[in-house]
């Protein structure tokens, strides 16, 4: 499923209606969920939460030296984006919880969204993370269009990136 930001247009082929794992992009139900949140006024972006270094994977290098220091919401949000940190990502579903971030999505029409689990979870007793491609593109869509005012176009632009994986930002994603 794509969607053109600036002819609005839309395709889609197959199944793209249809729940499938979701893995990384889980991040856009998170961050959507933060979005609706922020500009409902409850949860700031200085709110400070504790980081738990609970896996390895991506990210920034050296996170046990993080462990157990806090940081604001802000900086969970641009790591998570910027380098698809997966501590980021648990530390953020902590602290938004898999019920509300399902319930936020459910609630504005992304009802395939089911987030069952952390990612890259070492125990997930059958559970995984679920997500249409139009469910996730539609939200992408929402948070770039200026529904938002905290987390909008600017802030989109600037941290909305796919990581080639050689630690260097690239220009994918919703670059100009």
């Amino acid at each position: 499923y794509v969607y053109d930001l600036k002819t609005h247009k839309e395709w889609g082929t197959g199944d793209y209606e249809k729940q499938m794992y979701a893995s990384a992009v889980i991040t856009v139900p998170i961050l959507y969920t933060a979005a609706v949140k922020l500009d409902a006024g409850e949860i700031t972006l200085n709110d400070p939460i504790t980081y738990v270094n609970s896996i390895g994977g991506r990210g920034l290098s050296n996170p046990e030296e993080r462990d157990g220091s806090s940081f604001p919401l802000s900086y969970y949000l641009t790591t998570m984006l910027t380098y698809s940190d997966n501590n980021c990502m648990n530390c953020l579903i902590d602290y938004l919880g898999l019920d509300q971030i399902n319930a936020v999505c459910r609630s504005a029409g992304f009802t395939s969204v089911d987030l069952q689990r952390k990612i890259v979870a070492e125990v997930t007793d059958g559970k995984d993370n679920y997500i249409s491609a139009r469910d996730l593109v539609s939200m992408v869509k929402e948070l770039y269009n200026g529904k938002f005012q905290t987390l909008g176009t600017d802030f989109m632009k600037q941290y909305f990136k796919i990581d080639d994986g050689d630690g260097s930002r690239t220009v994918i994603g919703l670059a100009d």
